[in-house]
């Protein structure tokens, strides 16, 4: 196993294709945030470098590396650098939001401590929100 194969299953196609749908740039992101869990990681052979957004193949930094940055997320591109547009800024959680010890950043939790739990549970009820609001919108065009 490897970044390659850790790529195959949560990272299977480029954040550029996934954002002209807010829902399928969420579930893009979340699928890549999932990949960060410790089980996900040990299946695949792989680290994530503390403090940074970075995961290497435990072979070696020669072996493969994968960033988590704006180029690999489906929701930066749209917005960044002006991140106010951001779904994750507008929920209170946007991943360049100065440190306040009175609320968890998930971005840069998931940064400096390697949890992306926090992060998987914003996105999560962003989807949900979004499917909602999805279905609402629906209902009141029929």
């Amino acid at each position: 196993m490897s970044i390659e194969s850790w790529k195959k299953e949560f990272y299977p196609i480029d954040a550029s294709k996934c954002r002209k749908s807010i829902l399928k740039a969420l579930k893009h992101t979340l699928l890549k945030y999932t990949g960060t869990l410790k089980k996900n990681l040990k299946k695949h052979d792989i680290e994530k470098e503390k403090g940074s957004g970075r995961l290497f193949d435990c072979r070696g930094m020669s072996y493969g590396k994968f960033g988590f940055g704006e180029d690999t997320c489906a929701l930066c591109p749209n917005n960044f650098p002006d991140c106010s547009t951001c779904i994750l800024y507008k929920s209170g959680n946007g991943c360049l939001e100065d440190y306040d010890e009175d609320k968890i950043n998930p971005y840069r939790f998931f940064v400096s401590d390697s949890d992306p739990k926090p992060m998987i549970r914003i996105l999560k009820k962003l989807i949900t929100e979004n499917e909602k609001n999805a279905k609402n919108a629906k209902k009141e065009k029929s």
